[in-house]
């Protein structure tokens, strides 16, 4: 995992970039979504800016019928072949991998939810576990997930917005 690059004096912030990982977008038409959930051995989120994860595989709503599939690397040329074939042979199918496009930060502590208000409209109180939203941070568009722990979230964002985002992170954070 890679250093924080923030951290405040007091712990009460940390950021860092995340190691990189496997994101497949997948769009299918509605007569496929019980054939796909059947590849992929978990519910797809049916209801808008909802996220259903375990262990090794998160899915997130992005839009009606098109979700983001958040895998380990190791298992993402895997998954995105079943898919494929799927796709192939029922011919109901979008499968795009996406991963070198984004990049994922963690952010993490008390002071997160703060630094994100800086920059975000979103009312972040209301974003729970279980949810996820696509918005914009500091004019940047990403996607929003809450972590398991309070006040901690991860965020991916367009890599060629990265850079932008740590200064802007980083300047939020010394307000």
């Amino acid at each position: 995992m890679a250093e924080p690059f923030v951290l405040h004096p007091d712990g009460s912030l940390q950021a860092r970039w995340l190691a990189h990982e496997g994101l497949v977008d997948l769009r299918c038409l509605e007569d496929t979504v019980d054939a796909v959930q059947a590849i992929l051995q978990i519910e797809l989120p049916r209801l808008a800016n909802r996220c259903i994860s375990r262990s090794d595989i998160a899915i997130y709503w992005m839009a009606p019928l098109q979700w983001l599939i958040r895998v380990p690397e190791p298992d993402e040329q895997g998954l995105a072949a079943k898919l494929m074939q799927f796709s192939t042979d029922a011919g109901h199918a979008s499968v795009t991998v996406v991963s070198d496009a984004f990049v994922g930060l963690r952010l993490e502590g008390s002071g997160a939810s703060r630094v994100l208000s800086e920059g975000c409209s979103l009312d972040l109180e209301s974003l729970e576990q279980g949810l996820c939203a696509r918005t914009l941070l500091a004019r940047a568009q990403i996607m929003l997930i809450p972590l398991h722990s309070a006040g901690g979230y991860d965020l991916f964002v367009d890599r060629s917005h990265a850079d932008y985002l740590q200064q802007w992170i980083k300047a939020a954070a010394n307000c």
